[in-house]
């Protein structure tokens, strides 16, 4: 019998599972600690755990090792918008806004991350900066 995608064994043996990888990634890392794929398979298992502040400094090195690397460089970016994501829940704005300015800086023209910098802005209250940033939007233009 199959478990239901939804039943706690299920969940039970993915979260099994992940600490295993993230156990192998680490092992990998203690001896090659620049191995850029095992940076960010680690990077990966973190956001399937929500450890967004960490992913987004394993993708960031693996990055730093490899910048050709366009799965390195989109993973950092999602890492980064999910960490300014989580931050803002929490009514940390401040630490969204810094989140998403260093992803910014890798991806200016970014219309969703320039929305998501204007929305943090606006939750911090900081009104007329969220409107400046919702203005400069160059793919409009």
């Amino acid at each position: 019998m199959v478990a239901d995608v939804d039943s706690p064994d299920k969940h039970n043996v993915l979260a099994e599972r992940l600490d295993e990888a993230e156990k192998l990634a680490r092992k990998i890392l203690a001896t090659q600690p620049e191995n850029p794929d095992a940076l960010n398979g680690l990077g990966l298992i973190c956001v399937q755990q929500e450890r967004f502040d960490e992913a987004v400094e394993l993708f960031a090195h693996a990055h730093e090792i490899d910048p050709e690397r366009g799965d390195f460089t989109s993973n950092l970016l999602k890492a980064f918008e999910s960490s300014a994501k989580s931050m803002a829940h929490a009514a940390r704005y401040g630490a969204a806004i810094k989140t998403l300015e260093r992803a910014l800086v890798m991806s200016p023209g970014d219309e969703y991350l320039t929305c998501r910098m204007s929305f943090a802005l606006s939750l911090a209250n900081r009104h007329g900066e969220a409107l400046a940033a919702a203005n400069n939007r160059p793919w409009l233009k």
